[in-house]
């Protein structure tokens, strides 16, 4: 059996023991990629480290896994484990039977060590162990572990959700490429050609790619009843059509409540909220439009922020989600005004460097 590849982050706590631990891993034959921290920062913030480490494990479940340090590791193991699929524990010393039944029962698949509380020795005897440990395959501890799967749900639990809007399924298969590894979510833009002028890639053609996102699919389309079907079929996780894409959102969402992905509207700029109040109980996401849809690299719409503001008192618990000219200076407004998550298209791939451009946004968002 090949050897995972290994994940390292770290905040500045855990800095000098993650630099003797890819010296480590280097020893024992392992391929790794450190995603941070690349110096001693006493100001950073582990979750900004943790996500990427998380995230790469999430999108790669099958033959990798992470590890990650901290002062403790009790935190860096809580945002280890929002991301789906990650099982992660904690040592930071004591008897070695834990890190043992962490991956012979557990299947565990992310070990966060509390650099503060144990020494070089112990850390390197302890990741060797947990490395070497495998998972028993036993039908009774593969059981628990789907129900904890089932626990997670169908719904992308990402902040930052990148937009990849690409008119054939070449530029589709591209742009996923560039984003594979860095993150879990993606939303897909499909368009018809008449509720915006442009056309897409197809869901169909999102359907024949091999890759392992969890989708949100986007329809900026008319009659997007009849695009359903298809975006269960290519496995999307969350679908958003547009209130002002057809005569009866009602009727559509009727329709859209046969599926099982989870179900969203979308407003554009110069719809009023009020609009789709009688839809709220029916949907489990709304998504603001800051930018008139169908064209990427759109300046921000600040105005949007109000209608966001009065979605929030009025739908309290519902997710709310922005979408169009999201930045390093819009996007802490918008959370500021009360959005769950960000859709960011051109924001992230005219960025030199997509991963940094990832982690500063997220750096924003996560004080």
């Amino acid at each position: 059996m090949s050897k995972p590849k290994i994940f390292i982050a770290t905040d500045h706590r855990g800095f000098e023991l993650k630099e003797s631990i890819k010296l480590w891993l280097k020893e024992w034959g392992y391929d790794f990629e450190d995603l941070g921290a690349h110096k001693e920062d006493a100001d950073d913030d582990y979750p900004d480290f943790i996500s990427l480490a998380a995230q790469n494990v999430s999108q790669n479940i099958a033959d990798s896994v992470g590890v990650v340090l901290g002062h403790s590791g009790q935190g860096e193991a809580i945002a280890a484990n929002k991301y789906r699929g990650i099982r992660a524990v904690v040592f930071y010393g004591g008897p070695e039977d834990i890190l043992k039944l962490s991956r012979e029962h557990n299947d565990a698949n992310m070990l966060s060590l509390g650099a503060s509380f144990i020494d070089q020795k112990t850390a390197k005897a302890a990741l060797k162990l947990w490395l070497d440990t495998k998972f028993s395959d036993e039908a009774r501890h593969l059981r628990r572990i789907n129900k904890i799967k089932e626990l997670e749900g169908p719904a992308c639990s990402a902040r930052i959700v990148p937009a990849i809007l690409a008119k054939t399924k070449e530029e589709l298969n591209q742009k996923l490429s560039l984003l594979n590894g860095l993150l879990v979510c993606v939303q897909i833009d499909i368009m018809d050609g008449k509720f915006v002028p442009n056309t897409s890639a197809t869901l169909k053609d999102l359907a024949s790619l091999n890759f392992d996102y969890e989708y949100e699919a986007h329809l900026m389309v008319k009659n997007p009843e009849k695009y359903f079907e298809d975006c269960e079929k290519a496995k999307v996780t969350r679908t958003v059509f547009h209130y002002e894409a057809t005569d009866d959102p009602g009727a559509a969402l009727n329709v859209m409540s046969r599926f099982s992905f989870n179900k969203g509207i979308a407003i554009n700029p110069d719809t009023p909220v009020k609009a789709i109040e009688p839809f709220l109980e029916k949907v489990d996401s709304v998504l603001i439009m800051s930018v008139y849809p169908g064209f990427s690299g759109q300046d921000f719409v600040s105005e949007t922020l109000e209608k966001v503001k009065e979605l929030r008192s009025l739908a309290p618990h519902k997710k709310i989600g922005i979408d169009g000219g999201i930045n390093g200076s819009s996007i802490k407004k918008a959370q500021d005004a009360g959005v769950d998550y960000f859709v960011i298209g051109s924001g992230l791939f005219a960025s030199k460097n997509i991963r940094q451009a990832l982690i500063e946004l997220q750096k924003l968002i996560s004080g």
